[in-house]
């Protein structure tokens, strides 16, 4: 299946101050909504692999903006689940929606550090490869399919293993999920938004 991915702007590539200012205005401090809106630059800006470093180097024009980029997406304490909201609003809004669209993704990786990485065997390639698997909820227009919401799959070594939890930062009070339960919260988080 192809996705097309259509940016707010799809001459500049960038998104307009009033989506930033709707998905990240919710956010109390100035710093926070201003990476907010490099954040959102980048994810629609970037192309290929989309890592903190490269993001920052296209919106900002300078690598060294990585650390702060960084710090607001992995430990800037911030709720997430407003900006889903009024990006599934948004989305709704503006395009000519005919269904939502659970699927999986699987995201290579190599290390084994990060939360949820495990190896797992994909029928489609014959192959085993280390990944994390992630859970999107889409809001599909035709040809436009937008994530409004995602959860990551997080085996149960990575809930029950204290050493591992630890390790992959993950909260003491996770406990694992099977993908049927992740797929019920998010349709009934996006009905809430509905």
């Amino acid at each position: 299946m192809t996705t097309t991915h259509e940016t707010p702007d799809m001459a500049t590539g960038r998104p307009p101050g009033d989506l930033s200012r709707l998905l990240f205005g919710h956010l109390h401090r100035s710093d926070q909504q201003r990476w907010g809106h490099v954040y959102l630059q980048g994810l629609l800006r970037t192309d290929g692999k989309k890592t903190v470093r490269r993001m920052a180097a296209v919106v900002t024009g300078s690598e060294a903006a990585s650390t702060s980029l960084h710090q607001f997406v992995n430990a800037s304490p911030w709720e997430w689940t407003p900006a889903r909201g009024e990006l599934a609003r948004w989305a709704a809004r503006s395009l000519p929606v005919r269904a939502w669209t659970l699927a999986p993704a699987v995201l290579p990786k190599r290390g084994n550090c990060s939360a949820g990485v495990h190896q797992r065997f994909l029928p489609e390639s014959g192959r085993t490869v280390n990944c994390q698997l992630g859970l999107g909820l889409f809001l599909d227009a035709g040809q436009t399919h937008v994530p409004v919401d995602w959860r990551l799959f997080l085996p149960p070594r990575f809930t029950r293993d204290e050493a591992v939890r630890d390790r992959a930062k993950i909260p003491a009070t996770t406990r694992p999920q099977p993908l049927w339960d992740h797929a019920l919260r998010l349709v009934q988080e996006m009905t809430s938004w509905s």
